[in-house]
């Protein structure tokens, strides 16, 4: 009987240094650490890395800039990328939250990001702060 090689991915193990990962986790209850490391091919490294990388780069600047001056095609492009790296780096409540305003931007549901903008940017903020603390 010839063995087939499973299609799905396997969730990483448990990290080497999960002290210091899981510090970032108590503060930040909803970050799946483990579907991240998986993303980052199961390296602490890559994803301290790639985390850095997310608060360095944030986006922030960006999509508020789009949001002020109602450019609503560039809005639904920065907050696309916010949305894809959240998801990657285990933060899927950003993600899921950045995909609702990338369809309003797309749609043109202007007031819908309006209502959802600044809570989410406060998000955001608090999200990348707590990383900057850790990485």
């Amino acid at each position: 009987m010839e063995r087939t090689q499973s299609t799905e991915a396997e969730p990483a193990s448990e990290p080497k240094n999960a002290k210091a990962l899981f510090a970032l986790k108590k503060v930040l209850p909803g970050l799946d650490i483990r579907k991240a490391l998986h993303y980052c091919g199961g390296s602490e490294e890559l994803y301290t890395d790639c985390l850095k990388q997310y608060v360095e780069k944030g986006r922030k600047g960006i999509l508020q800039s789009c949001f002020e001056k109602e450019d609503w095609e560039n809005y639904a492009i920065e907050v696309h990328s916010l949305k894809s790296t959240s998801r990657t780096l285990g933060m899927a409540w950003i993600g899921d939250d950045a995909e609702l305003l990338q369809k309003a931007a797309e749609e043109r549901n202007v007031s819908y990001i309006k209502a959802e903008h600044e809570r989410f940017m406060s998000d955001v903020d608090y999200v990348l702060s707590k990383i900057e603390n850790f990485v």
